[in-house]
């Protein structure tokens, strides 16, 4: 529309009070909410993963299994009542050492300090410093638009952006691999067994 700008910014809290409390007009957020005052747009899911560093213990392993990511420290953020934010299911045992945002979480995760259950695009930013380790289920990430009801925001503003966030995400979706293929893209000469 002509006439209306739109500013894109991310948020180290990564939850919907900005938008409650008219600092911004709409946020995209990764996780589930729900308000009374907010119109949801569900934009997709993106896929994840659980990740480590060079430099952490697992970074190197072959053969890693579920026992060995659940007895490692990971970072993640604190629980909502719709449970699990990063997800990673809520039937499985972990230890969390750090509550912390996505952007806390990474840095984190990017120390060695613990593992991480991250949205693939973090790891493409510096494909070669992070590993995505095995795990058996789905480490999912759904995409919401979140915006104030009667925000004033026209209507087809709002729809070109979810259009555009859709296929972004839809785009990023194909491009995924799991951990296993992760691990084959390490050159063998750079892994060391720990079996």
């Amino acid at each position: 529309n002509p006439g209306t700008l739109v500013t894109l910014r991310t948020s180290a809290n990564g939850d919907e009070s900005d938008v409650l409390e008219g600092r911004v007009d709409m946020a995209i957020l990764i996780g589930a909410c729900a308000h009374e005052w907010l119109e949801i747009d569900r934009i997709g899911v993106l896929g994840g993963g659980v990740f480590c560093v060079r430099g952490h213990p697992l970074f190197d392993k072959d053969g890693v299994t579920m026992a060995d990511i659940s007895a490692a420290a990971f970072i993640a953020p604190e629980p909502t009542a719709t449970g699990s934010v990063d997800g990673w299911p809520l039937h499985l045992p972990r230890t969390v050492e750090v509550h912390g945002g996505l952007e806390m979480m990474q840095a984190y995760c990017a120390r060695g300090k613990a593992l991480a259950a991250l949205p693939d695009f973090v790891a493409d930013r510096t494909p070669s410093a992070f590993r995505k380790l095995p795990v058996d289920f789905d480490c999912a990430f759904p995409i919401h638009a979140v915006r104030r009801k009667n925000s004033g925001i026209p209507s087809t503003a709002l729809e070109r952006v979810v259009a555009g966030l859709r296929r972004a995400v839809e785009e990023h979706a194909a491009h995924t691999i799991s951990g296993e293929e992760e691990l084959a893209r390490i050159p063998r000469a750079r892994r060391r067994s720990t079996a």
